[in-house]
């Protein structure tokens, strides 16, 4: 069958990484379909080498293959919070969108998200560095700096650190002898390097993938972060990574101590319950009322540590 699959327009940088589980999915377990895919520009970076052929939005509608007679079927791909409640997978709402759509029961094989990053942008990434006067590491596909996102766009009641704790954490990297590479609107309250990534997912994927490490909030940043190698730390609050971030080998996840209450409340408690949060998430947990244990200070010990000579 041939398919089109269009990412629903308006949809964020994290949920187009997000979805290149789905299309993992299915270029396994439906090898006979042809898929091509249209996302707005920037988020339709994230799939390439996933399908047939990737499209953005502007160079897609209008053109010859903007024609539903080209395909088997059409299909606008959309998400929702997922609050199934499963115990043995995560409660992303792509575990739900594969399941409900194309009765896809969820592949821990196909889990992760991934970003090809094509050469062009990694040469784009080494010309950033070198034009801000970073150093290369002891590690020749790094250089000695750390991405920061503190600040996003959707939930950030939710979400966002203060500017207290992400002010802690760029100096940490500054004391650490790193450059902090602010990304997103976190750059106007801890200057001094906001990227020109453009909102594209595979030079993101590039300038992270060439970090010693990554601090920051579940996020687009947070997203492409897990697609890449780089140590990366993931901070949450008031949401939970068993239902908004799923599992990857490089990716420490920095919980609450109460981070089970979150998750019930979400109705996702019993995959944490059943003990797969514990298997398949590396996580850390830190106490709100402790200044050295709190959220921050854990954050700053955890780059210690991968940061350490």
């Amino acid at each position: 069958m041939k398919l089109l699959i269009k990412l629903h327009k308006g949809y964020g940088l994290g949920d187009a990484v997000q979805f290149t589980i789905a299309l993992q999915h299915l270029r396994k377990h439906r090898p006979d379909w042809s898929i091509d895919y249209v996302a707005e520009r920037g988020r339709h970076s994230a799939a390439f080498g996933l399908c047939n052929r990737v499209f953005a939005y502007d160079e897609f509608d209008g053109s010859p293959f903007d024609d539903p007679l080209n395909y088997g079927r059409v299909i606008t791909a959309t998400m929702y919070d997922n609050a199934s409640g499963h115990s043995d997978r995560p409660n992303t709402r792509v575990v739900d969108f594969l399941q409900y759509k194309f009765g896809i029961e969820w592949d821990h094989e196909c889990g992760r998200y991934q970003v090809n990053v094509r050469e062009p942008a990694w040469a784009w990434a080494k010309d950033y560095f070198e034009s801000i006067g970073c150093h290369g590491s002891n590690n020749p596909n790094r250089w000695r700096a750390v991405a920061i996102h503190t600040h996003g766009d959707s939930a950030p009641e939710r979400k966002n650190m203060t500017d207290a704790q992400a002010k802690r954490i760029a100096d940490a990297v500054i004391s650490a002898g790193r450059v902090p590479i602010i990304l997103g609107s976190a750059a106007s309250r801890i200057p001094p390097y906001d990227p020109p990534w453009g909102g594209d997912a595979e030079h993101l994927a590039a300038l992270i993938g060439s970090c010693e490490a990554f601090v920051g909030i579940d996020s687009g940043p947070g997203k492409v972060t897990s697609a890449t190698a780089t140590p990366s730390l993931i901070c949450w609050t008031r949401h939970h990574p068993v239902q908004f971030h799923d599992p990857a080998a490089n990716t420490v996840h920095l919980v609450p101590e109460w981070h089970g209450r979150v998750a019930a409340a979400a109705g996702c408690g019993a995959a944490v319950e059943s003990g797969f949060f514990e298997r398949a998430y590396r996580h850390r947990t830190y106490m709100d009322s402790d200044h050295e244990r709190g959220l921050a200070g854990l954050a700053c010990e955890w780059l210690r540590e991968v940061l350490m000579p």
